[in-house]
């Protein structure tokens, strides 16, 4: 949980005060796998059936006292509350003249304030970016118009971070690595005059980045990617695939409207299951000629049309993270026979084996440098 969010809203969560402390932080603690850890039979199929049921029913359906959608219901109404004072703030900063923050819910209101009709949303659209509608979160037919900073923005970022520090406690001769590179940049910097780093001198550290690229192809933060069919094709394997008559398959027909779900693993050859950055040290790292995804041939971000739009943002925000923590901290293993397991909460999230607490958790050491 993140203290602030500077870069996307001008909103403090509190987080290092103590989840107590904040009504927005109580209900999205662990949300993600309070709904979706361990579903009960009746939660996994609600999902398909409000899918293919008229719109009007889905709304009296979604006041049913199941898990998933208790949990986010919950989530709405604060995440709202919360939303509209932000809203509220920046619109008085802007009638008053005052310049007010620089984070893009601020700049987003500012914007839908102005005379320009290019850059007006409707009021619940602009609420829509700092809480999430119902609907896309229960069931299998999300609404693309509506999208999140807070949901999907930092759950999946925040995940992705937690099994890059996973992997550095575990390599130590990387997290040197990286140290070395940072302490370089920040020189370089500021021989130049700057105090800050900048996002050119976040893409000139070769080390870091293949640090991220390999933790993202490794734990993809969502458990597949999935495609609906929009005409009837063939899609040909890479692989022919024998049957049990010994039949070789090389194609599989699709029809309009059916999903799709893609595997990518074979592309990395047959150590595609160790983390090893070095892979991408050298060109992309990949086995063979793939042109996929926004960054290094991985479908971490999806690709296409339906790429992630804020996949940049996601990466700068993973730099500058790792940057100081490692900067400030040195990574180990938790003492004890402690086994991570990735555990499936609407992300692939890091768990305790074995643990009854049902909690996204990583038990790692810190060591002030």
């Amino acid at each position: 949980m993140p203290h602030e969010c500077p870069a996307s809203a001008d909103y403090d969560f509190e987080a290092l005060d103590g989840v107590q402390n904040n009504r927005l932080a109580q209900v999205y603690n662990n949300l993600f796998a309070d709904a979706f850890y361990q579903m009960s039979d009746i939660d996994i199929a609600m999902p398909y059936i409000l899918s293919n049921i008229p719109s009007f029913f889905v709304s009296i359906l979604t006041r049913l006292p199941l898990r998933t959608i208790s949990k986010f219901r919950n989530y709405m109404k604060v995440a709202t509350e919360v939303a509209q004072e932000v809203v509220d703030k920046q619109t008085q900063l802007y009638l008053h003249g005052k310049e007010g923050s620089k984070d893009l819910m601020s700049l987003l209101v500012h914007a839908n304030l102005s005379e320009d009709p290019k850059t007006k949303v409707g009021k619940n659209e602009v609420l829509a970016q700092l809480t999430y509608e119902l609907r896309p979160c229960i069931t299998a037919r999300p609404n693309t118009k509506f999208r999140t900073f807070f949901l999907a923005g930092h759950e999946t970022t925040a995940s992705s971070l937690m099994w890059t520090l996973y992997e550095l406690s575990k390599h130590p001769e990387w997290q040197a690595k990286l140290r070395e590179e940072i302490a370089k940049t920040r020189s370089q910097a500021s021989e130049r005059g700057d105090t800050k780093l900048t996002i050119a001198d976040f893409d000139s550290m070769s080390h870091l980045q293949a640090v991220m690229k390999e933790t993202l192809r490794v734990y993809p933060i969502v458990s597949s990617l999935v495609r609906q069919a929009g005409k009837d094709d063939c899609i040909p394997l890479s692989y022919p695939v024998p049957t049990a008559n010994g039949e070789i398959i090389s194609e599989i027909p699709i029809n309009r409207g059916e999903r799709v779900l893609i595997s990518l693993k074979s592309i990395w050859g047959e150590d595609a299951d160790e983390w090893r950055p070095e892979r991408f040290l050298n060109g992309h790292g990949t086995h063979s000629q793939v042109n996929l995804g926004l960054i290094a041939n991985l479908a971490t971000f999806s690709s296409g049309i339906r790429g992630c739009i804020g996949w940049r943002f996601s990466l700068l925000e993973m730099q500058a993270i790792l940057i100081e923590l490692l900067e400030n901290f040195e990574f180990s293993p938790s003492p004890g026979n402690v086994e991570i397991i990735r555990g499936s909460t609407g992300v692939m999230a890091p768990m305790v084996k074995g643990s009854t607490s049902g909690r996204t958790q990583l038990p790692i050491t810190l060591t002030p440098l």
